[in-house]
């Protein structure tokens, strides 16, 4: 399977809620104690706190780019869970 790089547009408030997900659940599939993971999640957390009440006009302006950002996102908790193939 041959993997490539490709530029895609993707929803900005609706990626820094799904990298804050991505990035506690990481964290605490590594081990880390919670002050490490609360510590590590507070640069992300202003970000998605930042932009959470913008969520629905992104998802209403242009719903395919959203999909497609969660999609992204999805692919990266995947891995963070179960561990990278």
């Amino acid at each position: 399977m041959a993997v490539q790089t490709k530029n895609v547009e993707y929803s900005k408030e609706i990626d820094d809620v799904a990298f804050l997900l991505v990035k506690i659940v990481a964290d605490i599939r590594q081990g880390k104690g919670i002050a490490e993971v609360v510590s590590g999640a507070v640069a992300p957390l202003v970000d998605a706190l930042a932009g959470v009440d913008q969520m629905g006009a992104e998802a209403s302006a242009n719903r395919k780019v959203a999909l497609q950002t969660i999609g992204y996102r999805t692919g990266e908790l995947t891995d963070a869970i179960l561990g990278k193939s």
